[in-house]
């Protein structure tokens, strides 16, 4: 099981996750990320201009490396990368969220 981290970064700067939280695979983090990433969205609805232009976006971190950026205002992918995809037996390594 890994521990992983979920920061929050802008252009104002990083505001770093300390705890954060332990799954059995990525694919979990990877949900908890994007659910998050929706919550800040649905928070900063009314100001859309203001957290698009800071460039809102939640960083996914484990063992000290970044996993993958999901931003708030946009529409995106996420690639587990090949290595850990093998780890944690993800059947395809490119995932639409």
């Amino acid at each position: 099981m890994t521990r992983y981290f979920f920061d929050i970064r802008d252009r104002g700067g990083l505001v770093s996750d300390e705890e954060g939280v332990v799954f059995e695979a990525i694919m979990a983090a990877v949900s908890e990320a994007r659910a998050s990433a929706n919550d800040l969205r649905n928070q900063r609805a009314n100001n859309f201009e203001q957290a698009n232009s800071d460039g809102l976006r939640i960083e996914l971190r484990a063992d000290g490396r970044l996993i993958s950026i999901f931003p708030v205002f946009e529409t995106f992918s996420f690639t587990v990368p090949a290595k850990i995809a093998a780890n944690d037996q993800v059947s395809t390594v490119t995932k639409l969220i």
